[in-house]
């Protein structure tokens, strides 16, 4: 087993709860990584299946450190704040515990970050590959990467340049510590909260490769959201909260949504109007907007109620 004493240049993080089915797959494909200079920190959030057990079997003779933390359920996102804590690489790189890397992939990250002069590294925060599906196929939407290398930040390359979906990527360990999730328990808050604010911060890399893979499970949250949002509304409110408190330039389109979005969800979420409207950074926009908001709002509640009925019929 390799020493532990001295640190990597590289953390993978993974947050997981109850995946000891997936998991042996992320392992297998760490264990092929052509760049070896890594340990693999494992946050387990709560797990009842036996994760545990199969990590410290694995652990015995591990050619990179493994390093397992266990913390009563909490959510992924408290989870992934342990998980940073926890590194001790330069950098992160982040990966669910359902999902899995080609071999060359912390390679290509980490060229990416050495191709950067000292002092221009210091303005990013991560470099971002594609995700695919298991079949190969790219798992993103919308327009494709205008360039092979795209420097721009995680607002822009959905609202300017629309390239839309999962990425797989790294980050600087030193800016997600600067960037915490807010740690608020049993709420499930979205990836976008921390990522936007960095992108009010500092730059991103994007590459036009696949580095890693992605299976959306019936049982996780990609797929939870797809049927029923309004289970998530904390965490959209925030997330949309944090879109329209951006200090950057944005589109209209994009702020008006936002907008719209935010009085959704706060109304799911069960915030009081006078509340939302002392949380805005513009009265104005959100007295515009918020017919549409409520409509929104409305249209959910008669979904929900319609599924509601066709599950019954069933």
């Amino acid at each position: 087993m390799m020493s532990s004493s001295a640190a990597p240049e590289v953390s993978v993080i993974t947050a997981t709860y109850n995946r000891k089915k997936y998991l042996p797959r992320l392992r297998e494909s760490l264990l092929v990584q052509s760049f070896s200079d890594f340990e693999w920190v494992i946050v387990d959030d709560g797990s009842t299946d036996g994760t545990g057990e199969l990590i410290d079997r694995w652990r015995r003779d591990s050619p990179f450190p493994i390093r397992y933390f266990w913390q009563p359920n909490q959510g992924r996102h408290i989870a992934f704040n342990r998980g940073v804590e926890e590194a001790r690489g330069g950098y992160c790189a982040v990966i669910d515990s359902d999902d899995w890397y080609p071999p060359d992939a912390l390679a290509l990250m980490i060229q990416q970050w050495e191709s950067m002069s000292a002092e221009q590294r210091e303005r990013f925060a991560n470099v971002e590959g594609l995700a695919a599906y298991p079949d190969g196929t790219r798992a993103v939407s919308g327009r494709p990467m205008p360039q092979h290398v795209l420097d721009s930040d995680n607002f822009s390359i959905v609202a300017k340049h629309r390239v839309l979906g999962d990425k797989m990527g790294m980050y600087r360990t030193a800016v997600l510590r600067e960037f915490p999730f807010p740690p608020v328990a049993g709420e499930y808050v979205t990836e976008d909260v921390v990522f936007l604010q960095i992108a009010d911060r500092y730059s991103s890399r994007f590459v036009d490769e696949v580095w890693g893979f992605k299976e959306y499970l019936p049982s996780g949250i990609t797929e939870k959201v797809k049927s029923d949002a309004r289970l998530f509304a904390f965490g959209f409110r925030l997330a949309n909260k944090t879109l329209i408190s951006l200090k950057r330039r944005k589109p209209l389109t994009t702020v008006l949504k936002g907008y719209a979005n935010f009085t959704r969800y706060s109304l799911h979420d069960g915030v009081h109007v006078g509340t939302q409207l002392s949380e805005v950074p513009s009265a104005l926009l959100w007295f515009a907007t918020l017919p549409v908001g409520f409509g929104l709002y409305v249209r959910d509640l008669a979904r929900a109620k319609l599924r509601r009925g066709n599950i019954g019929v069933r």
